[in-house]
């Protein structure tokens, strides 16, 4: 029985002399799929058509399945005619793509669309051009990207329903066409088993000998990976450095970072090769490093690099992307790093190799994946999806599916601050007041702006219990209360402006940020770190939106109102007499203060030209992403999202720039978000 044709041929015209016996296959047994992809390469083609028809042909008693293309020609209509699934492989929009779909509709047979990208949505398509490193200056090419996507959503909008690779991708693609989604992840073929098994074999039967030297790799399908890559290339510019031993590996279309340039000679760089050959040179490394940008495109993306690496006993560190999360156990079948973590992680694996641990390791993995992701163990995937009744897909979880699996160590406060600023730079910090987050005594080149002057400050904290008055440090410009543009001197520029628990305090929370895009250079970040409302005093309060700052901005606020005074006095709460807790606490919340004190100094602030802080504003992280993207859609900021890091259950991180790509997600995307945040289904 027919299962497949040898990948390592290469694919032309030639497939045409194969119709037939693709045919036969299709129409050998009592139910019939078929899969049309574009042309066939050796990328999504393999993963997403010819091994899915391999799968079904070898273990399905009463399934015949084929793969064809567009070079078959007028014979599709027999194709049409015979299925009864056709599953269109990421395929873009075309008047013959149309008329297959027409035919093969009337003829009774169900409709599939199967993609592994986030690349059917036109909403992301700057997010999708940012992560590949492409131009989204006026120059870029978005006619291409705009086509590219576009006609892929409008050929999935032919389609009755959806298959993709991970629950995450899954959610996005049934948001944006509405249609239910079915789940086959990509998978090891049987060619790739069998090499697979005999590298490991290999590697068993010599003892795990190896050359001396250490390689670590990295396996690029396309040059568009270098912002992926560029996320370890100083780490690795370092264990160069510093270890003789190591050799990085460069497989595929990337060029080497410039932070590699100087250790040229222990760079190995190995052209675009085939899957097999692929299989066999990350058997050999043993270290596979698998970067990714965090983000929706990224988070979209399947764990193949992996289970590729695993089935070969090789041991991979990867981004604790949503898939990597469900698949490697941290530190049984494989190593997460997050972006700071990347040195230490990789020193780590070369601490394992030195002392014996990495065979447990890689040889757990193996058996794992070879258990997951093996081709004779996807049929039941796949039925389901063809044939199984059309619902939506389960939300993906927001831990790690096993319970077992150990989730990445929690990055420290202030690192994850400093990953998202540039080291060295010259920095304004806003309010540190006696605890500043970049101490000018620990060497950071950073000026401080405050309400008051170091004296002052310190005589007002000398009696704080657990405040050290010593940290309290000289402060650069002083505002009285005045806005931050008649503090600072005009003509002064920053590379970054950190604000910690400070833009929930300002009054006009529009003219704060008009009046930080104005002190950053080209290029620039506002870092925020930002308090979660339901995780403070703030939590029965109701979250802040656009007509809400919009107001503050059009009457000039330079306090906070008798309203919002009232409001903060009379319904902040303590969960067991602490203004801030764990995701973990459970006890009842009670009011801080009485209704008769608020209306008191409510009263006060009316009559009174005495400033009392207060919240003014109040966000989860989500609702925070959409005020920025509506504030600029609105044109009343020049800000928009460039990184986002959720910090613990307390606080939230988010750098703005003139430049910032965005969240990555539209409107509805974001109120679906914050409506599991404010449900308290994602922490």
């Amino acid at each position: 029985m027919f299962v497949g044709l040898p990948l390592a041929r290469r694919y032309s015209d030639a497939w045409q002399d194969d119709f037939e016996q693709r045919f036969q296959a299709l129409t050998a047994r009592r139910r019939r799929i078929a899969y049309y992809y574009t042309e066939p390469d050796n990328s999504t083609f393999r993963y997403r058509c010819y091994n899915m028809v391999q799968t079904v042909n070898s273990v399905s008693e009463d399934t015949g399945a084929a793969w064809f293309c567009r070079a078959d020609g007028e014979r599709l209509a027999r194709v049409a005619d015979a299925a009864d699934v056709l599953i269109l492989g990421r395929v873009r929009y075309d008047t013959p793509v149309a008329q297959l779909v027409a035919r093969a509709r009337a003829g009774g047979a169900r409709i599939l669309f199967d993609v592994d990208d986030l690349v059917c949505d036109i909403r992301h398509i700057e997010l999708v051009m940012n992560s590949l490193d492409q131009d989204t200056g006026a120059g870029g090419n978005w006619d291409y990207w705009f086509s590219y996507i576009g006609r892929m959503a409008a050929a999935l909008r032919l389609c009755d329903g959806a298959i993709t690779t991970n629950a995450f991708l899954g959610e996005q693609i049934a948001r944006a066409s509405g249609l239910p989604v079915a789940i086959v992840p990509n998978y090891l073929n049987r060619e790739q088993e069998a090499v697979s098994r005999a590298i490991v074999s290999a590697k068993r039967d010599s003892n795990w000998t190896r050359d001396g030297r250490i390689h670590i790799g990295y396996f690029s399908g396309s040059p568009s990976h270098a912002r992926d890559f560029a996320i370890v290339a100083p780490s690795l510019a370092a264990l160069l450095a510093e270890d003789p031993r190591v050799v990085v590996r460069l497989a595929g279309m990337l060029d080497p970072h410039p932070a590699l340039e100087r250790w040229h000679h222990r760079v190995e760089v190995h052209p675009f090769t085939d899957f097999l050959s692929l299989q066999r040179l990350v058997g050999s490394t043993e270290i596979s490093l698998t970067p990714l940008q965090d983000n929706v495109f990224t988070n979209s993306k399947s764990e193949l690099k992996y289970f590729e690496a695993a089935a070969v006993a090789t041991l991979t560190i990867a981004s604790p992307t949503f898939t990597f999360r469900q698949a490697i156990a941290e530190g049984r079948t494989g190593l997460l790093a997050n972006e700071l973590e990347w040195g230490d992680k990789i020193r780590q694996a070369i601490g394992m190799l030195d002392d014996g641990r990495y065979q447990e390791m890689v040889l757990a993995a193996a058996d794992a994946v070879m258990s997951s992701y093996g081709s004779a163990n996807q049929w039941t995937a796949i039925e389901r999806a063809a044939f199984g009744a059309m619902t939506q897909p389960p939300r993906p979880p927001a831990m790690p599916a096993r319970a077992s699996l150990a989730a990445p160590a929690p990055v420290p406060r202030r690192q994850s601050i400093l990953s998202m600023l540039t080291p060295g730079s010259l920095g304004l910090e806003i309010g540190p007041s006696y605890n500043p987050l970049l101490p000018k005594s620990e060497g950071f080149n950073v000026e401080t702006v405050d309400y008051a002057a170091q004296a002052t400050l310190r005589a007002k904290y000398a009696a704080t219990v657990n405040v050290d008055i010593g940290r309290i440090e000289v402060v650069d410009h002083v505002t009285n209360g005045r806005p931050l543009t008649e503090t600072i001197p005009p003509g002064k520029a920053y590379d970054f402006i950190l604000a910690s628990h400070v833009i929930e305090h300002t009054p006009d929370l529009i003219g704060f940020l008009a009046d930080c895009a104005a002190y950053l250079k080209p290029g620039g970040r506002l870092v925020l770190a930002v308090p979660d409302k339901r995780f403070c005093f703030d939590l029965i309060q109701p979250l802040t939106f656009l007509g809400d700052v919009l107001q503050a901005h059009e009457e000039k606020r330079t306090r906070p109102t008798p309203m919002a005074v009232l409001a903060s006095v009379a319904y902040d709460v303590l969960r067991g007499g602490a203004i801030g807790w764990s995701a973990q606490e459970m006890r009842p919340p009670a009011f801080a203060g009485t209704l008769d004190k608020a209306m008191e100094l409510a009263e006060h602030v009316r009559t009174s030209p005495e400033y009392v802080d207060v919240h003014c504003w109040r966000f989860v992280p989500s609702s925070f992403r959409l005020l920025i993207e509506d504030l600029r859609a609105v044109g009343m900021t020049t800000l928009r999202e460039a990184a986002f890091r959720h910090h613990g259950a307390h606080e939230f991180f988010i750098a703005l720039s003139a430049d910032g790509a965005g969240p990555g997600m539209d409107r509805n995307a974001l109120a679906g978000l914050m409506a599991d945040e404010t449900a308290m289904r994602r922490i």
